[in-house]
């Protein structure tokens, strides 16, 4: 049976790993949101409306004031953007020798 010593360098090197996945989430959740600013407005707020307020596409158009082909292209256009920033963050990440 290992020895407390050896039990709390365990657990320490379990909470400094944790530790490393959050400041990775908080640092990609950052750079995302800062992908997600860079967005042209129309974008953004279609985007927003439908993944961050859940509203369905009817409802975005309703609140925007535009049709619903209007909405999912906008839409559709966001998280293309998105999804390209998401690839381009990790091999960045990869580069730098990060995990993910």
């Amino acid at each position: 049976a290992p020895t407390s010593d050896e039990t709390l360098t365990q657990v320490m090197a379990a909470l400094d790993d944790r530790a490393d996945d959050v400041a990775i989430a908080k640092e990609t959740a950052q750079r995302l949101s800062e992908e997600l600013a860079r967005l042209p407005e129309n974008q953004r707020v279609a985007f927003e409306l439908i993944k961050q307020d859940g509203l369905s596409v009817a409802e975005a158009a309703q609140v925007l004031g535009t049709t619903v082909a209007a909405v999912k292209l906008r839409a559709h256009r966001a998280y293309e953007a998105m999804r390209a920033a998401l690839v381009r963050l990790a091999a960045e990440d990869g580069r730098k020798g990060g995990r993910g």
